[in-house]
């Protein structure tokens, strides 16, 4: 029967180990959904930061003017015409670098976010772990004290029979 339950049981249920403080803070760190999403926002901060710095993209415009709509009338009438026109915006000489600097300081402050959660996690982990051993002592020391305890009522038990005490 041994043999049946150990071939029916999965080897890491039954041979596997209490994990230790650091398996379970890297697997809370690589599981957690908020330590993604931090992660995710990071990324995609440093990934606007090379972008911040430069200039808009520019703008081309198509432009038609007919005096006669909606006859064609481009090259027969003055009114009338076809243009394209290009803009490019540029900006104060000091707000690129305003707005790369901007783009850092978000980078830092999702640097920080994150490294806050994580630290947040690896002490909630760490301070279950330490009440869930604190338990295990507890559990051991009252397993114990039940044992005095047998003892000593089988003691009391043994005496009252072979007449050495008194039931009180």
């Amino acid at each position: 029967a041994l043999q049946v339950l150990v071939l029916l049981v999965p080897w890491p249920l039954w041979a596997q180990s209490a994990p230790t403080v650091d398996e379970l803070v890297k697997e809370a760190l690589k599981v957690n959904p908020s330590v993604e999403e931090l992660r995710l926002r990071l990324a995609e901060a440093r990934v606007n930061e090379v972008p911040a710095g430069t200039l808009p993209d520019p703008m081309v415009d198509f432009m038609l003017t007919d005096a006669r709509f909606p006859r064609f009338t481009v090259g027969k009438e003055e009114m009338s015409m076809l243009g394209v026109t290009v803009r490019q915006d540029l900006r104060y000489p000091g707000k690129l670098s305003s707005r790369e600097k901007q783009a850092q300081a978000e980078t830092g402050v999702r640097e920080l976010e994150l490294a806050r959660l994580k630290a947040e996690v690896v002490a909630a982990i760490r301070e279950t772990y330490a009440e869930l051993y604190a338990l295990d002592v507890e559990l051991e020391k009252v397993e114990e004290a039940l044992d005095l305890l047998q003892v000593l009522k089988e003691t009391a038990q043994a005496r009252y029979a072979a007449g050495f005490t008194s039931q009180e």
